[in-house]
C-alpha cells in the first residue's frame, strides 16, 4: 500500500512537471523540448525515490538505495546534457512539424492536443520505464 502512495506522489511530480515543460514549450513554440526534458524525468523520479525513502528510513538510507537512487539520476542528467547540446538551437524537430501538419488543427488547438499526446504521454512512459 505505502508504493502506491509513493507512486501517487511521483506520478503527480512527473506530470506536474511535463506540464511546466509544456507551458515553456507554448513560449518557445517548440514541442521538441519534451525529448530534452526525457532524461531529467528519469532523474526527477531518483531524487524523488531518495527523497521518500529517507523520509521513510528517519534518514538511514543504506549504500545500496544511495546507488540504485543516484544511477537514475546521474544518468538522466547526463542525457539531458547531451540532448539539450545536440538539439537547441535547431527549431522544433521535423517529426513534430510534420505532427502538426498533418493534423491539421490551428495552432493553438496543436499545442493543447500536444499537451496530452505527447507531453503526458512521455510523462506516462518514465513512470512505467521507472517502475
Amino acid at each position: 500500500m505505502i508504493a502506491l502512495i509513493y507512486l501517487a506522489h511521483i506520478a503527480v511530480l512527473v506530470f506536474g512537471a511535463v506540464t511546466l515543460v509544456w507551458l515553456i514549450s507554448l513560449m518557445m513554440k517548440d514541442a521538441s523540448i519534451i525529448d530534452i526534458f526525457w532524461g531529467f524525468g528519469f532523474a526527477l523520479v531518483g531524487a524523488a525515490c531518495l527523497w521518500l525513502a529517507n523520509r521513510a528510513s528517519g534518514g538511514a538510507i543504506s549504500p545500496y538505495l544511495w546507488l540504485m537512487g543516484l544511477m537514475p539520476i546521474f544518468w538522466g542528467l547526463r542525457l539531458t546534457a547531451y540532448l539539450a547540446k545536440r538539439n537547441l538551437g535547431h527549431g522544433e524537430d521535423g517529426r513534430y512539424v510534420a505532427m502538426r501538419k498533418r493534423s491539421g488543427l490551428a495552432e493553438m488547438t496543436w499545442r493543447l492536443r500536444t499537451h496530452l499526446s505527447i507531453f503526458w504521454g512521455q510523462g506516462l512512459l518514465i513512470l512505467i520505464v521507472s517502475t
